[in-house]
């Protein structure tokens, strides 16, 4: 499998086996490891490097396990983005809303490169990484308009 996708890039193969989604215990558990290795490591390149990496672990994005949780984080996401966002914040009712993020979150997906981060694959603004996030939550698929009027509801 290593060799497959090392010549094919970081994509795997089909059939290649899939690792489990990540959780929040397992980013802890490598969060505490990463802090006993930077410890010895104080004041070096290294020790700079670990210190980064228990940063960036610090931010990652869980998705959740089971299908309840993870319609209220759609629902959350959504509801901050509503309020929060001045683009959304003038949509008047539930349905244009909807249909203003599954446009915006359509034009994320064709013109994706234009705002991931080249090291990382997330993208750097607020708005952006909210809609990746919820797309991300949706098995990788651009929400329906009711699955996304039902979410803010809730």
């Amino acid at each position: 499998m290593i060799d497959r996708m090392q010549k094919a890039g970081s994509r795997p193969a089909y059939g290649d086996p899939m690792p489990p989604p990540l959780n929040r215990q397992g980013i802890e558990s490598a969060q505490t490891l990463i802090r006993k290795l930077a410890e010895h490591f104080i004041g070096t390149d290294e020790g700079r490097v670990l210190r980064e990496c228990d940063r960036l672990l610090s931010v990652l994005d869980v998705i959740p396990d089971s299908s309840g949780e993870r319609q209220r984080a759609r629902g959350l996401r959504l509801r901050h983005l509503r309020t929060n966002e001045p683009r959304y914040a003038e949509c008047t009712g539930d349905r244009t809303f909807a249909r203003a993020f599954v446009a915006d979150a359509k034009h994320y997906l064709r013109h994706r490169s234009q705002y991931d981060d080249r090291q990382t694959g997330t993208p750097l603004l607020d708005p952006w990484r909210s809609i990746a996030h919820i797309i991300e939550l949706c098995g990788g698929e651009v929400p329906h308009l009711d699955t996304i009027r039902r979410d803010i509801r809730k």
